[in-house]
């Protein structure tokens, strides 16, 4: 059968396909190039229509919903980012954010990323405000604006300095903004802890004439005067504030706050006034009982919740000041009242906090477990409710559950630079170097540049052998930026040891100035790297008197390993001095060494190598002792091996070296008598007047009670001239005996003559006279303070009747000669001068009788007398 039937047939049909095979891809092309564009382009204009209409109409739901459907298909169209963020702003959600966002990027101009800055502001959006404020258009150190929006960010990350350096920029910009003077001097005074700077305090107060500023401005420097208890200023401004119309609840409390420090027979009527008049106001009743909770009293506070109406008492907020208030008054039964039955909202999250304090306050430790976890849960995400429970658990002193949620708000904000501080700190006391790499580690990645954050990210890493590559890269960026950065150094100097470079890494290491070598971690990295390379004696003599206090774990387990290769390489020597020294030992004079000189229990625990340097030193072999006092340390015994050393270098004229290891000695055994003790011993035994003397002042800085020490010390200092250690040791002796008039007369004495503590010498002076009038040395010291105060003639009045000459604590000649040449009196003033004895004098006592005569002599000179 023929299927086309025809030939003519058969033509027609193959010129039909070939059309068709033309046609179709004609077709395809036009419908992708022309056609669906248009549609697409008639479909995305059709949405923005629609979006605008329901817009117009005030129905943002729909919307948001239209531009999100728009989004869907062309996440490149600006218009309906634009659109999507107008109607999140205008539902008011904290989506706008992440619309607008997607608007700055899209076109980032200054006025995109300002409006961006504004709504993360307004929604507590901190880590994208900043993200903004680091990546803002440089026009913007022009726009006043960014810089108040800024200066708001940096306050609320908890960053005052960055705060106050965006105000100054502002205010180079609009040197009339009031508002943004005002801001400034508010940070000023929260910095002015100890109310020194009265210069912010006039700005604040000619601000206060500003009428937009002046309620801000009288509640600032009124909270600050009922903060520094200053009653007149506290009830003035109180007073001011009161009279202003329109007080907000808030301000009023502060009102009555002010009225309590400064007119308190006023701030009882005025208590009883805003109670009748804030009864039916929640936020005033929050107001009034964050009040009483601070400083009024738990009766009459109870009896005015008590007769709050109903519907007043079952608000969220009420419901939370009361219960607070009576946490804080520790009324258990009450705040169990207020926290149980209710919830509070979006303020569960305290209310469980709650629940958790007064369970475990009534000994309910799985209630309160439970509650603390349903709090922290509440809390989620939202920084600022965070933030509120990391303060009452400071407040709390529940020390795991602050350390939890300051890495959780490390987490939500890891810009926040006092968070990280605060953390890195806690770390570090704790020893967690795998916690501190993790927090160095996210700082990284939103501080690249950053070289001190690389730096930390870098070294801990060396610390833990992890994420070494990027160590490496991080340690030779910082060293070759800064070469004489002595924390960069050092790290790069730990990365080439790393690389089994360790003669590099010491030679890198000890470039750096003698002053920036002297750190604990340096001496050990220094130690390390002299080991490495085989240098026995330079690496036990940077391990003298090291503390491994503060170092980190495998800092300490560097320290070990330090120690190890030393006394590896030692094992590796002959022991030729220790069996010459041991098999001599019968033919020793013992009285030559020095373990004879100390306890009993401290030669009986003698160490093989403290036989041994005994022995070499009753021997006089000076050389072989200095080789044997290197090659360790001595564990508990490390005081005496440095202050052996301290003799051995000052026998070989290195007077220099000696003081240092007798110093190194002293560290070593601060804070422990016993080996304190042992120190004096061995001065005392080498006629080390001074060495002792500084291991006596260790001991008396333990017990400043201690009489013979004290003693000791005053006779030495006195003999020696050092007015101002006589002041040092009265001062702590006096802290121990309060009541030794005695000594609280030396105390002004030496004090008043060497010029410290005047303020206390004049009090102690007095003091002493009023509970010893006839007793002569209180006497003379007193009238001695009131001659310095300018006082001669009243001076004279208490001297004239003093009975005696010299006095063991001050000459009464001088003291009399100094007097009376105030006076006038130039024949009986050269009289006492003349038995005023400098063979026995001070270095303030002469200095003083040479003003006298020098006083007299240019008297007679005016007078025309010969003296």
């Amino acid at each position: 059968m023929k299927f086309f039937g025809s030939k003519a047939r058969l033509r027609r049909w193959i010129v039909a396909l070939l059309a068709l095979a033309v046609m179709l891809p004609v077709g395809y092309f036009a419908a992708r190039e022309f056609a669906l564009p248009a549609y697409r382009q008639w479909r995305e204009s059709k949405l923005t229509r629609m979006t605008e209409e329901f817009m117009a109409k005030g129905d943002y739901d729909n919307a948001l919903l239209t531009a999100r459907q728009a989004l869907r298909r062309n996440q490149r169209s600006l218009t309906h980012w634009r659109l999507a963020a107008e109607a999140a702003h205008a539902k008011n959600v904290p989506e706008v954010i992440y619309y607008q966002r997607n608007v700055v990027q899209l076109q980032p101009t200054l006025e995109n990323q300002l409006q961006l800055l504004r709504w993360a502001l307004q929604f507590g959006a901190y880590r994208d405000a900043l993200d903004v404020i680091e990546h803002i258009d440089p026009a913007a150190k022009q726009n006043p604006e960014f810089h108040a929006l800024a200066a708001r960010t940096y306050l609320a990350l908890g960053r005052p300095i960055a705060a106050k350096l965006n105000l100054y920029s502002l205010l180079s910009l609009r040197p009339d903004d009031h508002a943004a003077r005002l801001n400034l001097a508010e940070i000023e005074l929260a910095e002015d802890t100890e109310g020194k700077n009265s210069g912010v305090r006039q700005t604040i107060t000619e601000l206060s004439r500003v009428p937009e500023l002046r309620l801000r401005a009288l509640a600032l420097l009124l909270q600050d005067a009922v903060q520094r208890e200053d009653r007149s200023q506290a009830a003035a401004l109180a007073d001011q504030l009161n009279a202003e119309p329109n007080l907000s609840a808030e301000q009023r409390v502060l009102v009555l706050s002010g009225l309590d420090v400064g007119a308190p027979d006023r701030a009882a009527a005025y208590r009883q006034k805003v109670q009748d008049e804030f009864a039916g106001d929640p936020r005033a009743v929050v107001a009034l009982a964050n009040y009483y909770r601070r400083s009024g009293s738990p009766l009459e506070a109870r009896r005015w919740f008590d007769s709050l109406p109903r519907e007043v008492r079952e608000d969220t907020g009420v419901q939370e000041a009361i219960a607070a208030a009576f946490l804080e008054w520790r009324e258990w039964a009450r705040l169990d009242q207020a926290i149980s039955g209710t919830q509070w909202k979006e303020r569960e999250f305290m209310r469980q906090a709650m629940i958790a304090y007064s369970a475990r306050k009534n000994g309910r430790l799985a209630d309160a477990g439970n509650a603390w976890r349903l709090a922290v849960i509440q809390a989620g995400d939202n920084v600022r409710s965070t933030s509120e429970l990391l303060a009452l658990v400071g407040r709390w002193g529940w020390q795991s559950e602050q350390y939890d949620l300051v890495w959780k708000l490390f987490a939500l904000l890891p810009r926040n630079e006092s968070i990280s501080r605060q953390l890195i700190a806690w770390e570090r006391a704790q020893g967690h170097t795998a916690n501190l790499n993790r927090i160095f580690a996210r700082l990284s990645e939103f501080s690249n540049e950053d070289p001190m954050v690389r730096n930390n990210f870098a070294y801990t890493s060396l610390l833990l052998n992890a994420n070494l590559s990027k160590a490496y890269e991080y340690a030779r960026l910082n060293y070759l930026a800064e070469p004489e950065n002595p924390f960069y150094v050092t790290t790069q100097a730990f990365a080439l040891y790393k690389q089994n470079k360790p003669a590099d890494a010491l030679a890198l290491l000890e470039s750096l100035r003698p002053a920036a070598l002297t750190t604990p971690e340096r001496l050990l990295f220094r130690a390390l790297f002299h080991a490495s390379t085989g240098d026995v004696t330079g690496a036990t003599d940077l391990l003298s008197g090291l503390r491994s206090a503060g170092f980190l774990p495998e800092e300490r387990k560097l320290l070990a390993e330090t120690t190890s290769e030393i006394a590896r390489l030692n094992g590796q020597r002959g022991q030729d001095q220790r069996l010459v020294a041991l098999n001599t030992r019968g033919e020793i004079d013992r009285t030559k060494g020095w373990l004879h000189l100390l306890p009993e229990l401290v030669q009986t625990s003698a160490t093989m190598d403290m036989q041994t340097t005994d022995s070499l030193m009753a021997m006089g072999d000076l050389s072989g002792l200095a080789v044997q006092l290197r090659k360790g340390a001595w564990g508990d015994f490390e005081h005496l091996r440095m202050a052996v050393t301290a003799y051995a270098a000052r026998q070989r004229g290195d007077a220099s070296s000696a003081r240092s290891y007798w110093r190194t000695a002293l560290g070593a055994a601060s804070g422990d008598v016993d080996k304190l003790r042992h120190l004096e011993k061995l001065a005392a035994s080498w006629g080390w007047q001074g060495e002792k003397v500084d291991a006596l002042a260790r001991i008396f800085d333990i017990d400043p009670g201690n009489r013979a020490v004290f003693a000791e010390l005053m006779d030495y200092n006195r003999s020696a001239g050092r007015t101002p250690e006589l002041v040092s040791v009265l001062t702590a002796y006096l802290s121990a005996h309060p009541g030794d008039q005695a000594q609280r007369c030396g105390f002004a004495y030496y004090s008043l003559l060497s010029g410290l503590n005047i303020a206390r010498a004049y009090v102690a002076a007095q003091e002493a006279y009023q509970a010893a009038p006839t007793d002569p040395q209180s006497r003379l010291v007193y009238a001695f303070s009131l001659w310095k105060q300018g006082r001669p003639q009243e001076a004279w009045e208490v001297l004239e009747s003093l009975n005696g000459d010299e006095l063991q604590l001050a000459p009464a000649a001088l003291i009399r000669a100094a007097v009376l040449a105030d006076m006038d009196r130039r024949d009986d003033a050269a009289r006492f001068l003349k038995e005023f004895d400098t063979a026995k004098a001070l270095p303030e006592e002469a200095k003083l009788a040479l003003m006298v005569e020098s006083k007299l002599k240019s008297d007679s000179r005016v007078s025309g007398m010969n003296y």
